[in-house]
């Protein structure tokens, strides 16, 4: 009997730890935002995430403060900060179902055209084609069509931009790429772009051939 007063005990005092740990966080959080410190916010939220796995508000202020970040760094201009913050969140909305969620999408979108663009003025092609590849990915399956036609426009622009660079083949491999990823043709991509850049890519091999 004692060793079952004991357990009830026990189990009580852990019930209480759990119900005071997850508003303490979440206030802590808030305070943290207030005062400007969103990496030190994330850092905490993701050793309180640790110490509780079982507590949703903490992992869904810990999403939306990832999130955050990532809208930060685009209202700063820094498209450095909003790329790496996403490419850090993305996995995380992955494994937790909200990659198709709108301001996921959103985000992808804004940040990796913008970064595409800025890179393009700056005449660095093939880098900015990597940024649109990265919002082709993120987006193409997306359930919105808006954000859908965004990811082909983008893929397209990319191909553009390697053949523009003078790399024909490298955009004609970007297009097997995606052809792997979707198990078949890109959704929407006029055909006659990959027979286009097959004959560039045969043409420049050629010259490199003599």
């Amino acid at each position: 009997m004692k060793v079952l007063v004991g357990s009830g005990i026990i189990v009580i005092i852990a019930l209480g730890a759990m119900l005071f740990l997850e508003p303490w966080a979440i206030g802590r959080a808030k305070a943290l935002e207030g005062e400007g410190k969103s990496d030190e916010e994330i850092t905490f939220l993701r050793e309180a995430e640790t110490m509780m796995p079982w507590s949703g508000g903490v992992a869904g202020r810990l999403d939306d403060a990832l999130l955050r970040r990532i809208e930060q760094g685009l209202q700063a201009d820094r498209l450095d900060v909003a790329a790496r913050g996403f490419r850090e969140a993305w996995p995380r909305m992955k494994a937790r179902g909200k990659a198709q969620d709108e301001r996921v999408l959103t985000l992808a979108v804004t940040t990796f055209a913008r970064g595409s663009d800025r890179l393009r003025r700056q005449g660095r092609l093939d880098l900015a084609a990597d940024f649109n590849d990265s919002l082709f990915a993120y987006a193409v399956r997306a359930p919105d069509p808006i954000h859908r036609h965004a990811a082909l426009q983008a893929f397209t622009e990319g191909l553009n931009l390697r053949v523009q660079a003078g790399n024909p083949c490298a955009a004609l491999a970007r297009v097997e790429w995606a052809k792997r990823g979707l198990g078949g043709v890109v959704p929407g991509m006029d055909p006659s772009i990959e027979h286009s850049l097959e004959a560039q890519c045969a043409r420049q091999r050629r010259l490199e051939a003599r």
